[in-house]
């Protein structure tokens, strides 16, 4: 039996020869292929080493441990990388004629040292984690742009992948959806190659990717449950070595699926733009599709245009169910929350049915809100340059509109943000909304920046030529620092031997030691002992390094509030009407605050579903008609009146009760006359 994938079977503990993913922070994976290094390698003396910028980690100290542990850093003896490089032929001896040492003479077979064993350094970690598809998809090293998460989990489902399925992947790429396919229609390693189990068949045109991705796939363990060929699926089809895979789910992850959508057809194309392709005269046709079973397909395109295409190839040769995914509202289930018009709000404005949708919260993501928000006033405007698009109803002309609706909730105060590229257009936005009467306007710049904060060291023996200690921090850190420069002044007398300087430096410990650490007068170290101990301004000082900033629009938000409508009962009521609203006071409640992440990684394309049909025989007519007869009934449904039938009804209710009265034993009495029940029509 082949080696389990830890895709598949992690076990417990990470194994020699497998694949881990060693985790340095949240976005940032590195696989890896465990090395069980027995001598020295590379010229580690603790053998195969993963370097990072956490330190270095022996691929020892990653086996044989818990999947999630944390690995410390190891310091690393480097052995041999340090070395004379060997002299190439024909290049010139040394100028000044040194003798060769013997050591040097790198002709000699290298004689490789066992590996050490790691010893633990004083910080650097990381995580080791279980190899997963998902992680793959973030790690993994891209030949193509690769189908993410989001967009292979929905392709899966809805191609019917399970246990046991038999899948077509055209355009490996760089196998993120091979590994993700792998593990959704695995039920076990196949003991022969006849076997039906599930399994992955995939397919790439390209020669360096093929070649990359069968390593990957045998470097995983993968061998057995991927089929991977080299060939163009437009031409070549999707038969393994003139066999059909017997497949019921297919992913075409093609420039052209139409093209390749042919050699999946139950029988032999016969349109005339086929003819050419798949001459009637040929062999007798191998479909790669499971007989038995409904196909189920997936194609993935980038345009409207392939989608179109695609689909009219599909009519043509019988594929049903067709679905195209583009309505992202109805595909999440959000119709009942979601209203979604098709209207340019700059003319049409926000009412929905000519009826207010009792708005509090406004976001408008437009190129010129200012010609918008006249559309959410709680009155008509009535400023000159709005005359034209909006009509008095006082006004002698025939497009004088009827009553003002306002689409905002006329018992709450209204929330609005702008979202606009350049401050050009907040300009206009912002007196626009003066003139309209929104206030608390707010403009916000987003300028999200990373902060990288280090504490940089810089030893007091450092050469002045390069960089000078930082200087103090505070008055104190200036003191200790004076007293450790002049303690180390009086211990020093260069006229003296070191013997005598150590002596005179153990004599002034000694003193320090006998001292009262309540003599605030006294000098030396003993006055400073725990602050000079820690000796802070050889700890560095602490660096802000702000990095790229995130990927994000560079925009700005304008907020703005407009007041409720403000009645004469209002007026009346006084502030007891708004107890609740001003018991909350949402001006102590915070503010929220928004941090941008990463984007989702996946496609902008298209996917588009269809099912073909299983393969029907006569045999399979046959066994219907024999559990369903057709043809032998003895009536229809629905073709007698309602009087037949209860007459119908009455004598198969007396036929019932004779057959009861003729199966009483004899000698038995007829019931009394009282005891009949009488049969209800």
């Amino acid at each position: 039996m082949a080696r389990p994938s830890v895709f598949l079977e992690p076990g417990p503990k990470t194994t020699a020869g497998s694949l881990a993913i060693i985790q340095l922070s949240r976005d940032n994976l590195i696989p890896l292929i465990l090395e069980d290094s027995t001598t020295e390698r590379d010229g580690y003396a603790e053998g195969a080493t993963l370097n990072t910028r956490f330190g270095s980690f022996p691929h020892s100290t990653l086996i044989g441990v818990s999947w999630g542990s944390q690995i410390r850093a190891s310091t690393v003896d480097t052995g041999s990388r340090g070395r004379k490089r060997k002299r190439n032929e024909g290049e010139e001896e040394d100028s000044k004629g040194s003798t060769p040492n013997a050591a040097d003479d790198f002709d000699a077979p290298t004689v490789l040292a066992p590996a050490k064993k790691a010893v633990t350094a004083d910080s650097g970690f990381v995580h080791i984690l279980q190899p997963t598809p998902e992680l793959w998809t973030q790690s993994l090293p891209h030949r193509t742009q690769v189908v993410y998460t989001p967009d292979y989990s929905y392709v899966l489902s809805r191609i019917r992948a399970q246990p046991g399925t038999r899948l077509i992947e055209a355009g490996a790429g760089s196998g993120s959806f091979t590994h993700a396919s792998v593990r959704a229609v695995y039920n076990g390693y196949p003991t022969t190659s006849c076997e039906p189990r599930g399994k992955v068949f995939s397919y790439e045109f390209n020669r360096g990717r093929y070649e990359k991705m069968h390593e990957e796939i045998a470097s995983h363990h993968l061998t057995g449950l991927v089929e991977l060929t080299h060939r163009d699926a437009y031409t070549g089809g999707f038969l393994v070595d003139g066999a059909s895979p017997n497949a019921s789910s297919v992913f075409l992850d093609l420039p052209a699926p139409w093209d390749a959508l042919p050699h999946l057809a139950r029988a032999r194309p016969t349109g005339p733009e086929y003819a050419d392709k798949f001459p009637a005269d040929a062999g007798p046709w191998v479909s790669p599709l499971d007989p038995a079973k409904a196909a189920h397909l997936c194609t993935f395109s980038p345009c409207i245009e392939q989608v179109q295409r695609t689909i009219s190839a599909m009519r043509r040769l019988g594929w049903i169910d067709i679905d195209m995914m583009h309505e992202e509202i109805a595909s999440h289930h959000l119709t009942g929350l979601v209203e979604l018009t098709h209207r340019d709000a700059y003319a049409g404005g926000f009412l929905v049915d000519g009826a207010s949708p009792n708005a509090s919260a406004v976001f408008l993501d437009l190129p010129a809100p200012w010609d918008a928000l006249p559309h959410l006033s709680r009155a008509r405007p009535t400023a000159p340059e709005y005359a034209d698009r909006f009509p008095s109803a006082d006004d002698d002309d025939d497009a004088a509109a009827g009553p003002w609706v306002s689409p905002l909730d006329p018992a709450k105060a209204a929330h609005l943000c702008t979202f606009s590229p350049c401050i050009e257009q907040v300009q206009r936005t912002i007196s626009a909304m003066r003139r309209l009467g929104w206030i608390d306007i707010d403009m916000v710049e987003m300028a999200h920046r990373k902060i990288n904060v280090l504490r940089e060291r810089f030893p007091s023996t450092n050469p002045p030529e390069r960089k000078a200690p930082p200087e103090p921090n505070n008055v104190g850190e200036a003191v200790a620092r004076l007293r450790d420069i002049e303690r180390r002044a009086r211990e020093y007398d260069p006229h003296k031997s070191k013997a005598a300087n150590d002596a005179i430096a153990a004599a002034n410990a000694a003193a320090a030691a006998a001292s009262s650490p309540m003599d605030l007068d006294a000098e030396g170290p003993a006055a400073t002992a725990d602050e000079t101990a820690a000796k802070p301004w050889l700890q560095g000082r602490l660096v802000h390094r702000s990095e790229a900033e995130l990927k994000m629009h560079t925009s700005y938000l304008v907020f703005a509030t407009l007041p409720r409508e403000w009645t004469d009962a209002d007026e009346a009521a006084g502030p007891a009407a708004n107890a609740d609203e001003t018991a909350a006071k949402p001006w102590l409640q915070g503010r929220l605050v928004h941090r941008s992440e990463a984007e989702l990684k996946m496609h902008t394309s298209y996917l588009v579903f269809a099912t073909l049909p299983r393969e029907w025989t006569d045999a399979d007519e046959a066994a219907v008609l024999a559990r369903w007869p057709c043809g032998s009934e003895t009536a229809v449904v629905g073709s007698v009146d309602k009087a037949t039938r209860k007459r119908e009804k009455r004598d198969m209710l007396a036929k019932k009760k004779q057959k009861r009265q003729g199966a009483r034993p004899e000698g038995a009495e007829a019931p009394a006359a009282d005891q009949v029940v009488p049969d209800v029509v």
